[in-house]
């Protein structure tokens, strides 16, 4: 009996489904990560906004934690790149992966000149095995072992070859410092790693990506010879037909919707696996777009889904960029000494100075304040800090007192991006008995899902506009979507 043909849409519905882009998901950040058979890592906030797109009520703290209980790491792994995974997946899974990182050494050419693998690996696990070491650490300690080669190639050898995961700090806002130590994963973990199997492989990858082809496992692992895998486990697998024609394999107990079932729309951050998964990309993006996401150097940028599929680019402005309670770039969240500062300057015996103040004298010390454009008369919000935030609780301002809305004026910068934006800033603030995290979405950005999600590490949605970039042509409520901030 020839198989069932799929479309494009039901190919569409069934990877969302799977992916918890059709509905929020409740389930923790290890659960989460594990569902997704891991998530690019690249940067270490993008799987943040990745995981809190995809679970209901996703705090930031909650992967921190889950790193730092050693239950989610940050490793060398898919296509050679850093991925978060599952302890339990890791484990089970990093032997299978390690062919596809076997031939990236090729990418070294004439500076693995010298290189002789079978004395480099052991010297680097025994380096490892005293206490974890930054990379510069390794080739440092390496090339004196080694001097006659190469310094990068031997890093690489190392980062390749030899099972390491990455050292979270507590301390971090995204879970890791800027430069990272490494440790030997098993170390680490305290068990020994699986052996490799390929059939696990596939079924990991079919649950959280298929229907799809053999192309489309081995353009996600980067290890060859899964068509003969999946067809070894035709048996144990489903078998369905694009409408080219092509062999797909999929779990048979895995979701499928319909495809009439409506898609709500979704930010991705950037480098997310669901445009980077499959072979043929259309069941998400169209082919003639892919080029305006992917920039030269293989980065992948922010989109959006609208129906389920990329329909445009999206990325913070730069107020955003900034923390949402004390203003500064610089502050690295709930223990930064600066953020306690800045938080305090609007307390205490300063606070009628400033209500006194003109609106000239203000615009001149608006960066003094702390805010990205925005020089307030009043600059306390009436919503609480973020949960865990030094800067506790403050009582709100004499004008939201009153009952005007607070830092209601605005330098002139402020005003014209407003304007630019296509809409006034939102002042509504939440109630700590709303929402404990003190933060809310004001209704007009299309992806917020529920009142109750917010994006990790940013305190309301009066400060996280986003600015949505057309890639081609959509339907007018999209154009709309694409053309306005969503705030």
């Amino acid at each position: 009996m020839a198989p069932t043909t799929l479309t494009v849409k039901d190919l569409n519905r069934a990877t969302l489904a799977r992916q918890m882009l059709l509905q929020r998901a409740p389930v923790g950040a290890v659960e989460g990560v594990e569902r997704l058979a891991g998530m690019q890592a690249q940067e270490p906030k993008h799987p943040y906004i990745g995981l809190w797109t995809r679970i209901e009520g996703f705090e930031a703290a909650d992967l921190r934690a889950a790193l730092l209980a050693r239950e989610v790491v940050r490793a060398t792994l898919m296509r050679s790149t850093l991925h978060l995974m599952s302890a339990a997946h890791y484990r089970a899974l990093r032997m299978s992966l390690q062919p596809s990182m076997s031939i990236a050494k090729r990418v070294l050419g004439a500076r693995a000149e010298g290189l002789d693998l079978e004395q480099v690996l052991p010297a680097a696990r025994k380096l490892l095995a005293r206490r974890p070491l930054a990379f510069d650490e390794i080739r440092a300690q390496l090339q004196e072992q080694f001097p006659d080669v190469n310094d990068r190639a031997l890093g690489y050898a190392v980062r390749t070859l030899v099972a390491l995961v990455m050292v979270p700090a507590e301390q971090e806002r995204w879970g890791f410092p800027r430069v990272a130590s490494f440790a030997l994963a098993e170390d680490w973990l305290g068990t020994p790693l699986a052996g490799a199997d390929p059939a696990a492989l596939a079924r990991c990858y079919l649950a959280a990506f298929g229907p799809a082809s053999p192309a489309d496992v081995q353009t996600w692992s980067a290890v060859g010879g899964m068509k003969k895998v999946l067809h070894g486990m035709r048996d144990e697998l489903a078998v369905f037909a694009d409408e080219r024609g092509r062999e797909l394999f999929d779990l048979p107990d895995a979701p499928r919707p319909d495809a009439s079932v409506s898609a709500p729309p979704r930010f991705l951050p950037e480098f997310d696996n669901l445009l980077l998964a499959h072979d043929d990309r259309t069941r998400i993006i169209a082919d003639e777009y892919r080029s305006r996401v992917t920039t030269k150097n293989l980065r992948v940028r922010a989109t959006f889904l609208w129906e389920g599929f990329a329909r445009g680019r999206s990325r913070p402005s730069a107020a955003s960029r900034r923390c949402g309670w004390c203003r500064s770039r610089r502050c690295q969240g709930a223990r930064s000494s600066r953020c306690v500062q800045r938080a305090r300057r609007c307390s205490g015996s300063r606070r009628q100075r400033r209500r006194t103040t003109t609106s000239s004298s203000v615009s001149r010390r608006r960066s003094s304040a702390g805010a990205a454009g925005v020089a307030s008369v009043s600059c306390v919000p009436t919503s609480p800090a973020p949960a865990g935030h030094p800067a506790g609780r403050r009582e709100p301002c004499a004008r939201a007192q009153s009952g005007l809305s607070p830092c209601e004026t605005t330098s002139r910068r402020s005003r014209s991006s407003s304007r630019a934006h296509g809409s006034v800033p939102c002042t509504k603030s939440t109630t700590a008995e709303a929402n404990p995290a003190g933060s809310s979405w004001c209704g007009k950005c299309p992806a917020a899902g529920n009142s109750s999600s917010r994006l990790p590490g940013i305190s309301s949605c009066a400060r996280t506009p986003w600015r949505a970039g057309m890639i081609g042509s959509c339907s007018p409520q999209m154009s709309s979507v694409g053309t306005a901030s969503a705030r």
